[in-house]
């Protein structure tokens, strides 16, 4: 393998997206947005800003997230849920916070 090859980190943009005010069938008011506009992924509801860190912490900076007085600092609260019937009968997005 060439170190081209041991380096290449393949990148693909990933966004969560709340907006009700859109909300149709194949586009979530929650949703997950992965390499294209067109890929919208069901999600349970709304991040909070401590639930996206806690998932960006990890899955990419795992030791980060380890750390215990970050754990002790990002509070998590539980999110509304906002699914519609018509996404639930789809693959979709759950967490919990424990």
């Amino acid at each position: 393998m060439s170190n081209v090859e041991e380096n290449l980190l393949l990148k693909s943009p990933i966004r969560f997206d709340y907006v009700p005010s859109q909300a149709a069938d194949y586009h979530p008011a929650s949703h997950l947005t992965v390499n294209d506009p067109s890929c919208r992924i069901p999600a349970r509801a709304p991040l909070h800003f401590d639930t996206f860190m806690k998932f960006i912490l990890e899955n990419f900076y795992f030791e980060a997230s380890q750390n215990e007085t970050v754990a002790r600092e990002l509070a998590f609260g539980q999110e509304e849920d906002c699914l519609s019937d018509h996404d639930r009968r789809r693959v979709y997005l759950q967490w919990t916070h424990q």
